[in-house]
């Protein structure tokens, strides 16, 4: 029946996951400015000697911005800290190091605290999604070209009655906020005994007009 249907976000559906198979309340989540300020606090405490690359940009506000998208894009794409160190010595960013060593000393400190940010809800669930009797028994998962490798990972691990996702990979417009179209070309792959069904009529009219204006300046796109 249509009332009994629950829609939800995937930090939603997280959640759901989380309180069934830990039987716990999802960790507190920090919205943007309060996840910004608990950065920042971390980064003041930390000893500028051991930054050999970035020491003196601790205090930016610039920076630490920097630094809280790192730690949501790592965790969306399900790399832990000894990841990120193993990508930096491949490629010889020993900054990257020095990152991946804070990186480890949030994930202490949000834990200690009971708190989580938005891609570490999501991280936290996928890791236990596949473990007990279906969280629900019927998914449908609408623009997963514009998911995360977490949300992916998240839907891949329930064991469902059925799943069914839907996606366009020319509509993937927002790998600027971390999401990535890959999970999406690989779910079929990824998950056997998928069956792939491509929906090629443009129901939205074949002669569609694109266009898009740029300002001079930010203060003229308005």
């Amino acid at each position: 029946p249509l009332p009994s249907l629950r829609v939800v976000t995937m930090q939603g559906l997280a959640r759901v996951v989380i309180a069934e198979r830990l039987g716990v309340e999802a960790p507190k989540i920090l919205t943007a400015d309060p996840h910004f300020a608990r950065v920042a606090e971390l980064l003041a405490a930390e000893d500028p000697a051991r930054w050999g690359a970035y020491g003196p940009l601790l205090g930016m506000r610039g920076f630490t911005d920097a630094v809280r998208e790192f730690l949501l894009r790592a965790q969306e794409a399900m790399l832990d800290p000894a990841d990120v160190r193993h990508l930096a010595a491949a490629r010889g960013l020993t900054g990257w190091d020095e990152l991946a060593t804070f990186y480890d000393t949030y994930l202490n400190d949000m834990a200690m605290a009971g708190q989580t940010d938005f891609a570490g809800l999501v991280r936290l669930a996928s890791g236990v999604a596949a473990e007990g009797a279906p969280v629900v028994d019927h998914l449908l998962v609408d623009d997963l070209q514009d998911s995360t490798e977490g949300g992916v990972a998240l839907v891949r691990g329930l064991a469902t009655t059925s799943t069914v996702v839907a996606g366009n990979e020319d509509a993937h417009v927002f790998s600027f906020q971390g999401t990535t179209v890959e999970p999406f070309r690989r779910f079929v792959e990824d998950l056997p005994g998928t069956t792939e069904i491509v929906l090629a009529t443009p129901w939205r009219g074949a002669e569609r007009t694109v266009r898009a204006w740029h300002a001079p300046h930010g203060a003229d796109e308005h």
